[in-house]
């Protein structure tokens, strides 16, 4: 017993060892740490996989609404995406749940996936297996898009089908616009304007008396070419405006109206700089931002009327036939009345014989007459301008007091140009049925086709296009920029 006592004394009083005594007590939690310490590391690392796939699947999926044309289609893709981006996972061992919603404020795209994850070391809290569970959302927005197709009709788009090509080009835009934006809720998801522009750019007649037009000749530009002063009907109205007795505006509308089998066909004047190429809304309180109707002022008589020549009718004119009717007018005659009779013959002899080669019936070179009264041929020409745009006879409605007004009427150059600024001639005058000459000369494009949600219509605008006049790009511009902006006179548009 002494011997026992003693051993259990040395035992308790023994340090040796002592180590291995404490690691063996703690081996256990030791373990069940460390294996909570890899689990947990897994599963971080498969959780952010799954995450990374997630989003980019989510992201590549919302990039593609609109090109795809079904549900199904849009949720086999997202799952490409998905697999595609699980960097070693196995796609077996992670589930992918497919979410869309459609609503006012635009579409969203949710994805979920989830796996379950064998624990390496569960057996030793009992917890065999965790489930890992991602999501990830993409909204899009529900903004709408506003495209104006500014196209050049001018004449050169002839040349090796350009407008053909142009066409062709708008249209393929349309589709595929048209095509991404089929899933979208927005009411207006797409709107399209066209503007085709030559020299000139038409609103449409049905804008004739639009606020934003200038029907009562305020704009600093509106009275180009016209002559009001010298017109008897014309009264002053003290702020640059002319009206007549009845208290009509003098307007190139009121020129229009004025004229038979002609009216305004749409097309503008650009505005004075520096509006030609804002956006400047119009303001009648600021006359040069209002728009001015184009309006192409018949330019001086190649040929005038087949009138008479009398001493109580004076005509000015430069050719005549032997029966002593005008052809043309007298620019750079110094006699400016013809009367019948010898003085005829001595004003068109000294007339001929100084200014021009005339031709008589017979097509032969015509000089007039000479001092025994016989035909002088081969004489020299006069240097008379000759205009493509003359489609009135300028001769018609001359006041009175115009008949001695010789520097109005007659004379080269100047002189000869102010008879395109005659305004009584308008009345009761129009240019020739078919004609391409009057007063809507080089308003040659279609009207702008304000935004719109219509495919049909606006391909049907495009379709229609004609190349044909001259070319003004910087004009084209600005209306295309007018048809997106929200203000007159296209107010269609959102920004």
């Amino acid at each position: 017993m002494k011997n026992l006592k003693k051993i259990c004394l040395r035992f308790a009083a023994d340090r040796s060892g002592n180590i291995a005594i404490a690691t063996g007590i703690a081996i256990v939690p030791l373990t069940l740490a460390i294996g909570v310490a890899v689990d947990y590391s897994m599963i971080s690392n498969r959780k952010a996989h799954i995450q990374h796939a997630l989003d980019t699947a989510a992201l590549a999926t919302a990039k593609n609404l609109g090109l795809v044309k079904s549900r199904a289609e849009l949720k086999d893709l997202a799952r490409s995406y998905f697999y595609a981006n699980l960097n070693g996972l196995k796609p077996t061992d992670v589930k992918l749940v497919f979410h869309d919603s459609n609503t006012a404020g635009g579409t969203a795209i949710e994805l979920s996936a989830y796996m379950d994850y064998k624990m390496l070391f569960g057996s030793l809290y009992e917890k065999k297996q965790r489930r890992i569970q991602k999501s990830s959302i993409v909204k899009t927005g529900n903004n709408s898009l506003e495209i104006a197709l500014v196209l050049d009709n001018s004449g050169s788009m002839n040349w090796n089908n350009r407008i053909g090509t142009a066409k062709k080009a708008a249209t393929g835009l349309i589709n595929q616009l048209t095509e991404a934006f089929e899933t979208s809720t927005h009411p207006a998801p797409v709107k399209f304007s066209v503007v085709p522009f030559t020299g000139h750019v038409n609103v449409g007649q049905q804008h004739a008396r639009a606020l934003w037009m200038d029907t009562t000749g305020l704009s600093p530009i509106h009275h180009e070419n016209l002559n009001w002063q010298q017109n008897p009907r014309a009264r002053a109205y003290g702020d640059g405006r002319w009206r007549d007795g009845s208290g009509r505006w003098l307007t190139r509308f009121s020129l229009f109206s004025d004229m038979i089998g002609v009216r305004w066909s749409g097309c503008v004047e650009a505005r004075p700089w520096p509006h030609h190429t804002r956006d400047t809304s119009p303001n009648p309180a600021q006359p040069a931002t209002l728009y001015v109707p184009a309006f192409a002022p018949d330019e001086p008589d190649n040929y005038s009327g087949q009138r008479q020549v009398s001493r109580s009718n004076p005509v000015y004119c430069s050719r005549t036939n032997r029966r002593k009717k005008c052809k043309l007018w007298s620019d750079g005659y110094r006699r400016n009345v013809h009367h019948t009779g010898a003085r005829a013959n001595t004003d068109l002899r000294n007339y001929t014989r100084q200014y021009m080669r005339l031709l008589d019936r017979s097509g032969n070179p015509f000089g007039g007459f000479d001092a025994a009264g016989g035909l002088v041929r081969n004489g020299p020409r006069i240097s008379e301008e000759r205009y493509s745009n003359s489609y009135l006879a300028d001769d018609k409605n001359v006041p009175a007091p115009l008949h001695a007004y010789s520097a109005a009427n007659t004379g080269r150059g100047a002189k000869q140009n102010a008879r395109q600024d005659w305004t009584w001639k308008y009345s009761g005058q129009g240019p020739r049925v078919g004609s391409f000459v009057g007063p809507n000369h080089g308003c040659t494009g279609n009207p702008i086709t304000a935004l719109t949600t219509s495919k049909n219509r606006v391909i049907s605008a495009i379709n229609t296009m004609r190349a044909n006049g001259y070319t003004n790009v910087p004009l084209g511009i600005a209306w295309g920029w007018r048809t997106l902006s929200p203000g007159q006179p296209f107010p269609e548009g959102r920004a």
